[in-house]
């Protein structure tokens, strides 16, 4: 099996969790870290990989197969433009970036060049998201007439990256892209309110009401509320049919281990080794990405244009938090 020559660029915290993934999966090769940072060096040491200073080097690779981008979602835009015209293909952390425009402009040039961009959005590779999508598209629970979506985290999580991200994109873009994805319908109007009590001059969270194109209401809780050191986090969702409900809690179906200290929930949804090799959907995410670039007529599991269909969403959602209006999209 020929493996893809993959260089991961960010070496932060999901960075890490990427150079795992493609450092021990068996179709791709950790060919090289990319990060301005004294830790993409150290990294690269750890692994034994080739350290990259930037993406020009990068891009001047000729065995470099493509790059997987952990960086800031302001910077989306330029990195993956710089790699698309050297025609490296590429898998972007979500969101693919934080405006639709940027988003445009970005598919645009990897079109040009005959490069593939896929967006590393790994809610598309959770089991339950993905029985779930074969369950509603069967008609199992008929159509969707409520949605209602919690998803919390601790504000330790909130303070660490406010700076580079919004609650929206960080963790509310997961939450609009599954209840999409499983159903296939879109959200067409948001009104949001926000509030600002923990992070000071960031958004601690947004709660909206939103409308599906097929009639359907909602609720999206979405937020860093939670005290450290916590509960597990709170991600669920429950979409109300109209012949049944899909209930999804993505943490109480995980695996709990209790010692001396603490309850911990062991997360089996996103990067674990097993005997049968990693598993886990962002293990998946990058499996997928690398067969699409020796198999160009692949699908991957995730449409660019829901991913920026996700992102138009949060835009709207901004607008009404600043206007304190419904926003129809």
């Amino acid at each position: 099996m020929r493996k893809a020559n993959l260089v991961v660029i960010g070496a932060g915290n999901i960075g890490l969790a990427h150079i795992a993934a493609v450092a021990g999966l068996e179709n791709t090769n950790l060919y090289g870290i990319c990060d301005t940072r004294p830790v993409g060096e150290e990294v690269a040491g750890q692994y034994n990989t080739r350290y990259f200073r930037s993406v020009d080097e990068v891009c001047a690779d000729p065995d470099v197969d493509g790059a997987v981008v952990c960086v800031p979602d302001a910077f989306h835009k330029d990195v993956c433009i710089q790699l698309g015209k050297a025609g490296k293909h590429v898998l972007v952390e979500k969101p693919i970036a934080p405006t639709v425009k940027e988003a445009e402009e970005m598919l645009e040039v990897f079109k040009e060049n005959n490069a593939f961009l896929g967006v590393a959005q790994c809610t598309a590779f959770i089991a339950p998201n993905v029985v779930g999508r074969q369950d509603y598209q069967a008609g199992k629970i008929g159509e969707a007439v409520h949605f209602s979506v919690r998803h919390q985290v601790d504000w330790g999580c909130g303070f660490d990256v406010k700076d580079r991200a919004h609650v929206m994109f960080y963790i509310g873009i997961h939450d609009l892209f599954s209840i999409m994805y499983i159903t296939g319908l879109r959200v067409k109007t948001v009104y949001s309110k926000a509030v600002s009590k923990i992070m000071g001059d960031a958004h601690d969270g947004i709660a909206t009401v939103f409308t599906m194109d097929n009639g359907a209401t909602g609720c999206l809780e979405v937020g860093w509320y939670i005290c450290p050191p916590h509960l597990p986090d709170i991600m669920e969702f429950e979409i109300f049919g109209t012949k049944g409900t899909l209930i999804n809690d993505y943490k109480k179906a995980g695996l709990r281990i209790c010692d001396s200290n603490m309850a911990k929930n062991r997360d089996l949804y996103y990067l674990y080794a097993s005997d049968y090799g990693l598993r886990g959907s962002l293990a998946e995410e990058v499996r997928s990405f690398a067969e699409c670039i020796f198999d160009r007529d692949r699908k991957y599991e995730v449409d660019n244009e829901l991913a920026v269909y996700c992102v138009k969403v949060i835009e709207a959602i901004f607008r009404s938090v600043e206007t304190g209006q419904e926003i129809e999209i």
